[in-house]
């Protein structure tokens, strides 16, 4: 079974979106539990994943890869925005919307790739 770097690197996000979870209200003074934290982990992988989860039957290899790609930042956003929200952090919100943006933008770029390819066709 070939593993693609893709889902290397959906898992390694993974498992930082979790240690950030986890360790997050240990250093931080918002008093949110791990029960918190783990909810907020456990959604924050369906923004994630929600790809590998979906069939599109005319989308390609390469632009379901384009997607995962795009699904990172995403499932980052969500995790932050919430963090922020439950500890009252400007920062986080910041952080956030600059993940937001970043990945509307990437998504922009996919489509716009995409819209050429099938005109094209």
């Amino acid at each position: 079974m070939k593993v693609e770097m893709i889902d290397i690197l959906q898992h390694a996000n993974a498992a930082a979106m979790l240690g950030f979870c986890i360790l997050y209200p240990f250093f931080s003074p918002c008093g949110c539990g791990w029960e918190v934290a783990l909810a907020v982990w456990a959604f924050g992988l369906l923004f994630l994943y929600w790809m590998n989860f979906v069939t599109f039957p005319k989308l390609k290899k390469d632009e379901m890869t384009d997607v995962k790609k795009a699904t990172i930042p995403i499932s980052w956003f969500f995790i932050l925005f919430w963090w922020g929200l439950f500890c009252e952090s400007n920062f986080l919100k910041i952080a956030a919307g600059i993940l937001f943006i970043f990945a509307a933008l990437c998504l922009s770029l996919y489509i716009r790739k995409w819209r050429r390819e099938y005109k094209s066709e």
